[in-house]
């Protein structure tokens, strides 16, 4: 009887071990699942931010003058040299009409070691240079238009590298000095509570001042 015993627990020990095994794999695979999801759904809002701006430009670039394309070309150029600091990144825009009606195609140059030139459309590149070219958009639209210059961006960088997020203090500490923006950055992505004035958390839907 004690060896029946002896062997029915050993083998609730092995079966214990494999379901802990299968449960452990399981719950791996939740968690990656769930990674998955998330980085899923911030593609798609980076992508909508994108999208929206470019939307915008078709509301307003039948009235662009050429001083205006200038301006938004100059404030492309600054934030792109700003932010991608180590790439000799430059905006070049082609106004072209299109069925009694003005196109703007907004392109991207790389300029190469040897000197030679890269040019592809911005929709072509990844979401890092198109969040920052979505945004300047934005901000292009709300001054044109003479809207309050304020502007919420909802998890609007997390596709910028870790490397380029200080440059991004250094651009909208810019844009607010030269056209008094205030920008209301909700993430939650911690690597922008550092260039942040100022930082607030939201819980049980209280919001505190943390910093």
């Amino acid at each position: 009887m004690i060896e029946n015993y002896n062997n029915l627990y050993n083998t609730a020990i092995q079966l214990k071990s494999k379901y802990d095994t299968i449960q452990a794999a399981l719950d791996d695979r939740i968690r990656q699942k769930e990674e998955y999801q998330n980085t899923m759904q911030n593609k798609i809002k980076e992508h909508k931010t994108y999208e929206f701006a470019i939307e915008y430009m078709k509301e307003i670039i039948d009235k662009l003058s050429r001083s205006h394309i200038d301006h938004l070309e100059e404030l492309l150029n600054t934030a792109v040299s700003t932010i991608f600091f180590d790439k000799k990144y430059s905006i070049e825009f082609e106004l072209s009409e299109y069925r009694n009606s003005n196109s703007l195609n907004i392109y991207l140059i790389e300029e190469q070691e040897d000197g030679s030139k890269i040019k592809t459309d911005i929709k072509d590149n990844g979401f890092g240079i198109k969040t920052i070219v979505g945004f300047i958009l934005q901000i292009y639209f709300i001054l044109y238009q003479g809207l309050s210059p304020i502007l919420f961006a909802d998890e609007a960088f997390s596709a910028l590298s870790d490397q380029y997020i200080p440059y991004l203090r250094s651009l909208l500490t810019s844009l607010s000095e030269r056209y008094g923006f205030i920008f209301v950055l909700v993430a939650h992505d911690p690597r922008f509570i550092d260039i942040a004035d100022k930082t607030y958390e939201v819980k049980n839907g209280e919001v505190r001042l943390v910093l």
